[in-house]
């Protein structure tokens, strides 16, 4: 029996979307940008983009997605310090629904454990 993750189940979508093109491209990036930002760092979308490889408006839009239900229901903060420039907090959601419990996700327990997967 496999161990499922939580980035089992990841589903992307959009208009210019092609899973067989896409899919293994955007779920290294959010991968990335998780193990980034999952210590509740305030990093700019440059620090972020300097330690992950990944373009800004990619991160942009990956921060994006872990505020869907669908990717964690996480919070990301952004906060204005001037100049043009802002700085993105992840605060890993601490409660589990029941559909979460049931898909096999605990993204609490999995940042906790500085879950890699």
């Amino acid at each position: 029996m496999t161990q499922q993750t939580m980035w089992d189940g990841v589903r992307f979508n959009g208009s210019d979307y092609v899973a067989d093109r896409d899919d293994d491209r955007l779920t290294g990036q959010l991968k990335r940008i998780w193990r980034c930002m999952r210590d509740g760092t305030p990093r700019s979308l440059h620090e972020i983009a300097t330690i992950t490889g990944d373009p800004e408006a990619s991160i942009s839009a990956q921060l994006r997605h872990l505020r869907k239900p669908r990717f964690g229901g996480h919070t990301v903060t952004k906060t204005y310090e001037g100049n043009g420039l802002y700085h993105y907090v992840l605060v890993v959601k601490e409660e589990v629904t029941d559909a979460e419990r049931f898909e096999g996700i605990d993204w609490k327990r999995a940042s906790d454990a500085g879950f890699d997967g």
